[in-house]
């Protein structure tokens, strides 16, 4: 990774948001699983309400 270049894992903070909605729905009756799915959701699920939806997920580091 390049010096201030956040954009190595092209993959959107949306897209993310989506496949974990998935993930979270398919643990929902595992209890630990389900929560943790839960706590990762809630985070993307921020950013893309804080605007950052277009985003590569690499360039939310940049963002904190």
């Amino acid at each position: 990774m390049l010096k201030d270049d956040y954009t190595g894992f092209k993959f959107s903070t949306s897209n993310t948001l989506k496949d974990l909605t998935y993930i979270h729905e398919m643990l929902k009756d595992l209890g630990n699983a389900e929560k943790l799915a839960d706590v990762k959701k809630s985070f993307y699920k921020k950013a893309v309400e804080d605007g950052n939806g277009d985003l590569f997920i690499s360039e939310l580091i940049q963002k904190d």
